[in-house]
């Protein structure tokens, strides 16, 4: 599948593009192409830090913890039954 470009005017400090373009020659891509690694790196990291916010939210809840504990009392005491002590 083809990719579509848009072009895109942005304005960085000057020692922000220097580093880029010192990445740009040490790995032999056009700055277009590390400026979409690095962007596409930054939403990876923002989309991951909402899905774990998201956990621990979810986590956190009352419901959720009496949920847990009400399954692994059932768990143990189906463990209890299949594997008797000895």
């Amino acid at each position: 599948m083809a990719r579509t470009a848009v072009k895109l005017a942005v304005s960085l400090p000057k020692a922000k593009v220097q580093r880029l373009r010192e990445v740009q020659a040490r790995e032999g891509r056009s700055l277009s192409a590390v400026i979409d690694m690095a962007v596409e790196e930054w939403l990876q990291r923002r989309e991951r830090a909402e899905m774990e916010r998201q956990y621990r939210e979810y986590f956190a809840s009352e419901a959720t913890r009496t949920e847990h504990r009400r399954l692994a009392r059932t768990m143990a005491t189906t463990a209890a039954a299949v594997w008797p002590e000895e």
